[in-house]
C-alpha cells in the first residue's frame, strides 16, 4: 500500500493505492502499460478542471483490486472515491472500442457529482437513514412465524423506494457525466433521446416487479428478488437523467443548483411530473398516484406489494404458497 498528496491548485488529491500486480497492467499496441497511471492522470485532470471538484479542498482516490461490487463508488461523507481495477480491466476493451482511449473522466465526474449533492443537500446520508429505517418498519410488520416473509417482503418494499430515491441521486449524477455540467444543449432531439431511453428502463423495471409478486410461492420469489436489483440497476441511469432534462428544459425557474439542494425524492418526482404535464406529456414515472397515467406509479407498486403479502400468507394459503403444495 502506499498514499501520496498531490497539490493542485492549493487543493489535496491523495491517492492509496492498495492495489497488486494482478490487475495493474494491461498490454496495448504491443507495449506493457501501467492501468493505475491512467487513472491517476485522469484523475488530476477531473480534480483540476471539473466544476464541482473545485469545491472541495480534498479528496480523496483509493486504488484496489476488489473483486465484486462496482467499479467506481464513493463515500460522500468522506469525499473519498474508490475504484475496483478488477472492473476497470472489464470495461477498458469497450473504451477502446467506442473512445479508441483509456479514460473515466465521466465516471470521476459521476462520483464528484454525489460528493457535491451530499454537500449540499445531505441527501446521500439522508437515503441511506431512510432505507434502513424502512426495511426494519417493514420487517418488524411481519409476525416471527412467518419469517419466510421477511426477505421477499421487506426486500422488495426496500428496493422499490430506493429505486425512487435513485432516480433524484443517480439521475443529477448520471445527467452531468452525459451532457457535461457547462454548456446543456436544450432541444426536442435530446429531449426525445433521453425520453426514449427512459421508457423503456421504465417497461423493464415494471416487468422485473411483476415478475415477482402475482403468482410466485414464497421461496421461488425469495429466488427472485434477490436477483431483482441487480437486474434493474441500471434503470435509474436512464429515468433519472430523463427527469433532470426535463426539468431543466422546461421549468426556466429552476436551475441545476435547485435540483441539488432537493431533500425530497417526492418532491423530485412530483416537480417532474408537474413539468411533464404543464407541457402536454405524460410523465414515465410519479410518486403520487392521482392524474397522472404513469408506467411506473410509487404508490400503486407499494399497494401490489402489500395486496400480494397479505393473499399470500393468510392461514388457507400460507403452507401451499411456501412449499408449493
Amino acid at each position: 500500500m502506499s498514499t501520496k498528496t498531490l497539490f493542485i491548485d492549493g487543493r489535496e488529491l491523495v491517492i492509496t493505492d492498495n492495489s497488486t500486480k494482478k490487475f495493474r497492467y494491461i498490454i496495448l499496441d504491443g507495449k506493457k502499460e501501467d492501468v493505475v497511471e491512467h487513472i491517476i492522470e485522469d484523475a488530476q485532470d477531473t480534480f483540476r478542471e471539473f466544476k464541482y471538484a473545485k469545491f472541495f479542498p480534498r479528496i480523496g482516490l483509493v486504488i484496489s483490486d476488489q473483486e465484486g461490487g462496482t467499479f467506481m463508488s464513493a463515500d460522500s461523507v468522506k469525499a473519498i472515491i474508490y475504484v475496483s481495477l478488477s472492473h476497470y480491466h472489464e470495461r477498458i476493451p469497450k473504451m477502446l472500442e467506442y473512445q479508441g482511449t483509456i479514460e473515466l473522466t465521466s465516471a470521476l465526474e459521476h462520483e464528484i457529482a454525489h460528493l457535491y449533492h451530499q454537500r449540499q443537500s445531505n441527501y446521500l446520508v439522508l437515503k441511506a437513514k431512510i432505507r434502513n429505517k424502512t426495511y426494519v418498519k417493514a420487517i418488524r410488520a411481519i409476525p416471527l412465524y412467518k419469517l419466510i416473509f421477511h426477505e421477499w417482503y421487506g426486500y422488495l418494499r426496500v428496493e422499490v423506494q430506493d429505486f425512487f430515491m435513485k432516480l433524484l441521486s443517480e439521475g443529477i449524477a448520471d445527467h452531468i457525466r452525459k451532457t457535461g455540467a457547462e454548456k446543456i444543449e436544450f432541444d426536442e432531439d435530446y429531449f426525445n433521446y433521453f425520453h426514449e431511453a427512459a421508457v423503456k428502463a421504465a417497461v423493464y423495471f415494471k416487468q422485473q416487479f411483476q415478475a415477482i409478486i402475482p403468482k410466485e410461492k414464497a421461496l421461488a420469489a425469495q429466488k427472485k428478488v434477490k436477483e431483482f436489483k441487480a437486474l434493474t440497476n441500471g434503470c435509474p441511469y436512464r429515468i433519472g437523467p430523463h427527469m433532470v432534462y426535463t426539468i431543466l428544459y422546461f421549468n426556466k425557474n429552476v436551475d441545476l443548483e435547485d435540483i441539488f439542494k432537493m431533500k425530497s425524492y417526492h418532491k423530485f418526482a412530483r416537480l417532474y411530473a408537474e413539468t411533464m404535464l404543464v407541457n402536454k406529456r405524460e410523465p414515465i414515472v410519479v410518486s403520487t398516484t392521482g392524474k397522472f397515467n404513469a408506467i411506473l406509479d410509487y404508490n400503486e407498486l407499494l399497494a401490489e406489494i402489500q395486496a400480494s403479502y397479505k393473499k399470500s400468507n393468510s392461514s388457507k394459503s400460507l403452507w401451499k404458497r411456501v412449499f408449493g403444495r
